[in-house]
């Protein structure tokens, strides 16, 4: 797995935990629809710092947890 994959399947998994809907996140970060959507699928080559900060806020974790949580999964696949 792509550590863009293991990041959106972290992001996600948050999302849902949080039973939380795509528009949900959109309307509590920068996002908009169409770049979540990539993210969640790990189709994005960058994120930019502000963006990536809001994202976890919005999680209610930090951007250090989301990028470990991804790590892993990048190293157990």
């Amino acid at each position: 797995m792509t550590f863009q994959k293991a990041f959106g399947a972290v992001v996600r998994r948050k999302r849902m935990g949080l039973g939380l809907l795509q528009k949900d996140l959109v309307d509590r970060t920068p996002f908009v629809q169409e770049q979540l959507s990539r993210l969640e699928r790990g189709d994005f080559a960058t994120i930019h710092p502000q963006k990536l900060l809001a994202l976890g806020h919005a999680l209610q974790t930090t951007v250090d947890d989301l990028l470990r949580e991804a790590e892993r999964a990048c190293h157990t696949d």
